[in-house]
This record gives C-alpha cells, sequence and structure tokens, in this order.
C-alpha cells in the first residue's frame, strides 16, 4: 500500500512537470500575439502613426501569427510532451508516438461518427458532441483532457513494449519501432468509445466550470490560494492547466468560435482582436491580473522585510540571493527562491501567503483589470497590460502592488521578529555550528578546483549531499526544483545542500526529495546527470 501510494505521488508530480514544456511555449507565444496584434490594431497605429508603415504592419502580423502556433496546436503538444517528460529513455520514441496516438485517437472518432452516420455540419450533433476540426480531422474536440490522456497512455505503452522482441518474421517491427505502432491500435480502439462517454463527462466538466462561476470574485480567490497550497508539493500545475485550458476555467463564444477554458479564451480574443465579452473577461480573473498583486508588490516587500530582519554584519551575503529571488520573481514570475526562503521557517506564514495571493486575484476581478497571460510578472504587465490600452486598466496594478508591498513588508517584519523566525541572515552565529566545520570545509576547498554550474553551484558537492549517485533511483527537475526518487531521504542532508546554494529540501516522504535550487535547476540537473551511471 505505501509503495503504491509512493509510486502514484511520483506519477502526479512527473505528470504536472511535463506540462511546463508545452505552457513555456505557450508563455513565449502568448507575449508574441500580443506584442504583434496590440501594435498592428487600430486603437495603437492611430496613435502612433508611423506605426501603419507595411514594413511594421507586416513585422507585428507575423509576431501575431507566430504566437498562435502553441494556442493553435496545444492538445497535440500536450500529446507528445508528457510521453516525452514521463519516458525514462528513448525519449524521442515516446514522443513520436504521443503523436501517432493523438492522431489515431480522432481518426477513430471521426470513423465511429461516419459510421453512425452523424451529420457532422449538423448544429445539434456539434453542440452535442463538441465536433472540432482537429488536425484537420473532424472529430470530438476533447481538449486538454483528451491529449493527458493520450500522453499517459502513450508513455505507459512506451514503458511497456520499448523492448518487445517479435518473432523472426516480425523482428523489423520489433523494438522501439513496436511502441508506435501499438500506440497507433490502442488509442484507435479508444478513440471509438470517445463519442460514447465525452458528452456526459463533458457536461460534468461544464457543471463544475459553471459552478465557480456562479461563486463570482471569490472562485478566483480559492483559485489563487489553491495554487499557491499546492505548490510545495508540485501538484499546483495540474489545477492550474484545468482552469486555463477546459471549462472548469470558463466557456463562450469568442469571435464567432465556442472556445473552452481562461487561456484559450482569452488568446482567442487577442487573435481576433474583437471587444471582449463577459465571458473572456471573467476568464482572465484565474489568469496574470491575480498573481500581479503578490508578484509585482508582495514578495519583494517580503524579501525587502528579510532583508531589514537579518543581522546587520550578515546582509551583505544574503543581498545576493535576495536580488536574485525578486528579479526571478519580477521578470521571470518564479515565486519559489523567495517562497522558499520562509515555508519552512514558519509554514503558517507561508499560509498567510496564500491568502494574499487569493485576495489579489478577487481584488483584481472586483476592480475589472483585464490582463491575460501566464506569468503575472511585470513583462504581462507591459504587453497584455499596458500595450492593450486604458481599457485593460493597467494602470490599477501599480497601486494594488504598492498596497500589497506594505502588507508583506511590515507582516513580515512583525512575524520575523515577533516569532524570531531564522530566515536569510538571522540564523545561528558561525561559531556555534561546530560540528558541521568538518563537513563543508572539504567542499569549500575543492569547489575552487572544479567548474562550478551557473558559476556559483558545486555538483559535485550537491550530489554528495544527496547521499551520493547511488543513492538516487530517478532524477527530474521542474522550473526551479530538483525532483528525485532516492534510496533513503534520510541520506539527504538538507542543512549542507542550503550551504551549498540551495534554497530549500522537501521530504515527500521516504523516498521523494525535492531539492529547490532556482532558475539555474536545469543546468544543475543537467551536470548532475552526468555523474549517474545509466542504468
Amino acid at each position: 500500500m505505501q509503495k503504491t501510494k509512493a509510486a502514484l505521488w511520483e506519477f502526479l508530480q512527473g505528470l504536472g512537470k511535463t506540462f511546463m514544456l508545452p505552457v513555456a511555449l505557450l508563455a513565449f507565444c502568448g507575449i508574441m500575439l500580443g506584442i504583434g496584434s496590440s501594435l498592428s490594431s487600430e486603437a495603437v497605429t492611430d496613435g502612433l502613426p508611423f506605426l501603419k508603415a507595411e514594413g511594421f504592419h507586416l513585422v507585428f502580423t507575423w509576431m501575431a501569427n507566430t504566437g498562435l502556433v502553441a494556442f493553435t496546436f496545444l492538445p497535440v503538444l500536450f500529446a507528445m510532451a508528457i510521453p516525452l517528460g514521463l519516458a525514462r529513455e528513448d525519449k524521442g520514441v515516446a514522443a513520436f508516438s504521443g503523436f501517432v496516438g493523438f492522431a489515431a485517437m480522432n481518426l477513430a472518432v471521426n470513423f465511429y461518427l461516419t459510421a453512425r452516420g452523424v451529420d457532422l455540419e449538423d448544429e445539434k450533433a456539434i453542440e452535442h458532441y463538441g465536433i472540432a476540426d482537429v488536425l484537420g480531422v473532424q472529430s470530438i474536440d476533447t481538449g486538454l483532457l483528451g491529449a493527458v490522456a493520450v500522453g499517459i497512455v502513450v508513455s505507459l505503452l512506451h514503458q511497456r513494449f520499448r523492448t518487445q522482441r517479435m518473432p523472426d518474421a516480425l523482428a523489423f517491427f520489433g523494438g522501439l519501432r513496436f511502441v508506435p505502432i501499438i500506440s497507433a491500435l490502442v488509442l484507435s480502439v479508444l478513440g471509438l468509445l470517445i463519442p460514447l462517454v465525452w458528452p456526459a463527462f463533458n457536461g460534468w466538466i461544464t457543471a463544475v466550470g459553471r459552478g465557480i462561476g456562479h461563486t463570482g470574485v471569490f472562485g478566483p480567490f480559492f483559485f489563487g490560494m489553491g495554487e499557491v497550497l499546492l505548490r510545495p508539493i508540485g501538484l499546483h500545475h495540474i489545477l492550474v492547466a484545468m482552469f486555463r485550458f477546459t471549462d472548469v476555467g470558463g466557456s463562450g463564444a469568442v469571435c464567432g468560435d465556442n472556445v473552452s477554458g481562461a487561456l484559450n479564451m482569452f488568446y482567442a480574443h487577442l487573435d481576433c482582436a474583437g471587444a471582449p465579452n463577459a465571458a473572456v473577461t471573467d476568464a482572465t480573473h484565474f489568469l496574470s491580473q491575480g498573481k500581479m498583486a503578490a508578484y509585482l508588490g508582495g514578495l519583494p516587500g517580503a524579501a525587502l522585510a528579510m532583508y531589514h530582519c537579518a543581522n546587520r554584519r550578515m546582509r551583505p551575503e544574503i543581498k545576493a540571493l535576495l536580488v536574485s529571488g525578486v528579479v526571478a520573481c519580477v521578470v521571470g514570475g518564479i515565486t519559489e527562491p523567495l517562497e522558499f526562503l520562509f515555508l519552512f521557517v514558519a509554514p503558517w506564514l507561508y499560509a498567510v501567503h496564500a491568502v494574499l495571493v487569493g485576495l489579489g486575484f478577487l481584488t483584481a476581478a472586483v476592480l475589472g483589470v483585464f490582463i491575460g497571460n501566464t506569468d503575472g510578472n511585470v513583462i504581462d504587465w507591459l504587453v497584455f497590460g499596458v500595450l492593450q490600452g486604458s481599457s485593460t486598466k493597467w494602470y490599477l496594478v501599480p497601486v494594488i502592488a504598492a498596497v500589497w508591498f506594505a502588507v508583506y513588508y511590515f507582516l513580515f517584519r512583525w512575524a520575523i521578529r515577533r516569532f524570531d523566525l531564522r530566515t536569510p541572515g538571522r540564523d545561528q552565529e558561525p561559531e556555534q555550528d561546530t560540528g558541521d566545520e568538518e563537513g563543508p570545509a572539504p567542499d569549500a576547498e575543492k569547489a575552487p578546483a572544479r567548474e562550478l554550474v551557473a558559476g556559483k553551484y558545486d555538483a559535485v558537492a550537491i550530489l554528495d549531499a544527496i547521499g551520493g549517485a547511488a543513492n538516487i533511483r530517478s532524477l527530474d527537475n521542474c522550473i526551479t526544483r530538483l525532483r528525485m526518487t532516492v534510496e533513503d531521504a534520510e541520506l539527504v542532508d538538507g542543512a549542507r545542500l542550503k550551504k551549498l546554494g540551495a534554497v530549500g529540501v522537501i521530504k515527500l516522504d521516504g523516498h521523494t526529495v525535492q531539492v529547490v535550487i532556482g532558475p539555474q535547476v536545469q543546468s544543475v540537473k543537467d551536470a548532475i546527470a552526468t555523474m549517474i551511471p545509466v542504468g
């Protein structure tokens, strides 16, 4: 039972991590679409006539069209990214099989509908089944959920049949070549079942979305708070994806087309450049605008409070840590480097932070702010707020952020001093850590002789602090964290990892460990992976 629970936990974390590849592309494409659509719109070109020049118009139109790549092909990108991310080996075959499986599923759906004599142009049939054009095939638009199902099934097939042996006469079709073949067969069969179950399943999802919609501004509040509370265990990606890409985040007509998912609706609105309707403005309540209070104001205020509460002689040492965390938060929309500075020393303070993030979502919704995309950083504010005109009410964001800055600063300053929290710069004096003098010293001596990852991370020492290569069963990473399954979590030296530059260490159970590194985690993971024997 315990092993099954640990395996499920590891699988869910791995699944959430796989969402990051298409989501990262989506964020970039969103910026391209936002800049291109705004600078080619009449509202902007009328005020800046030089932008009407043919050269500018072509460039901005090209940017907008490029931004549509991720939005137009989002489901198939997820269907490929999930097996790619979950596969331990032969990732290219896994991704290829994901595409094959997705195509086979939709072709099977088309076959079923055609064989049953369903009129694919009939409005009632379109509404009942959710018929849409998917990769040039008239099929049922299962969106993100269908893509996730394909990705999971293909990843399991890849794991099971990657080394499949065939009789000599069929040996050519064995091994890796068998994975896309079995994926096509299995997903084709599953595709025949979709028309039978999807209408009811989609109805349930729609009902959930309508229920959340009836909560008004409290829906975004609970969403924002829930995302923060799930972040330490890495399951927030699944929650966020449900709101961004399914009916849970809203649905409605956008420029004549029915669109589901908060982010999908926002991008569809940008593409057609029409006036946003109520469904689109409601959808953005779950997007970037809600994060900006905490990301642009609150967490920088918390960082300043931690700096002022640090021992004076320690402030120069923690300044770079805090400044890099603020930059990652404000410019990149990455909050973990700051959040994990107080999560472990005061979990209750992190819970308060989650409530304040939720209140940021609620406040933006109440004030009618209309700024979409995914990151909640200053780039989103400029591209999807300022450049889109005053109708977005972008000018309210600095005011909201200033209020959150003050709230976080005084709250954190009071809490740190009142409860003597061990935030950076308030640790025990070095001379009291006599037991560690023999441990870290060798690392300090060896580090200059080794090439440091990103200029500051000693991958050899980090691997040793994890318990060595023999302690690692599996190694992966998300945006800021190393995600590992280890033989024994007790062998992972959290204190030493922090001295080597880690922001925090999370031991979810006896075998599942996460080490919060920061934005350079990919480079650290790659360096450690070269020191782990394959197989």
